[in-house]
């Protein structure tokens, strides 16, 4: 007797939400120095894409131009041999075409998370305790509406993770712009 069961969409993407995060979390545990790196508006200079009209979100998200400078960091870390995770508030149908965008423009030796929104990253931030992570991130939104609103109770939080060192909007915008000469 086959037995089928239906799973609604929210536990499936559960379910492959959780895979995937234990088995980068596993994966972590073995490097000294993680990097995480949120994509939108931090690699990939997404903030002109809003402004223009595509035939669809994949199309928008396909033609994404990355920051030189912030590839150049990304490339810089990978062969000082820290572990490099890239987490990005994306719905999951978007999982292949993130990680194609990723090898193309960036880097091949890296892991993907995929979250449904900001909070969820600093849930799985609280997980990575005593370890010493850089997680680079503007966390902030509203950019479609023409202007840009942050996440202030994340950006709140993360200040009393003492194990993370957070590059924000600020640092993101000056990195952006120039070339980066700082020490690592």
């Amino acid at each position: 007797m086959v037995i089928i069961l239906k799973l609604t969409k929210k536990i499936l993407y559960k379910l492959i939400f959780s895979f995937f995060f234990f088995k980068y979390f596993f994966l972590t545990y073995l490097r000294n120095r993680v990097i995480i790196f949120d994509i939108d508006n931090t690699v990939a200079n997404t903030w002109p894409s809003y402004l223009k009209k595509y035939k669809n979100e994949k199309e928008r998200l396909s033609s994404l131009k990355p920051f030189k400078n912030i590839v150049k960091l990304i490339l810089n870390y990978n062969k000082k041999g820290d572990k490099i995770i890239f987490m990005s508030a994306r719905d999951y149908r978007f999982y292949k075409l993130t990680k194609t965008w990723v090898e193309k423009n960036c880097i091949k030796n890296f892991e993907l998370i995929l979250v449904s929104n900001p909070h969820e990253k600093l849930r799985l931030l609280k997980i990575f305790k005593n370890k010493n992570i850089i997680f680079y991130d503007d966390l902030s939104h509203s950019h479609k509406k023409g202007f840009v609103l942050f996440y202030e109770d994340i950006l709140k939080e993360l200040t009393k993770l003492k194990y993370i060192k957070h590059i924000g909007y600020d640092k993101l915008l000056t990195l952006q712009k120039k070339i980066y000469n700082e020490n690592i």
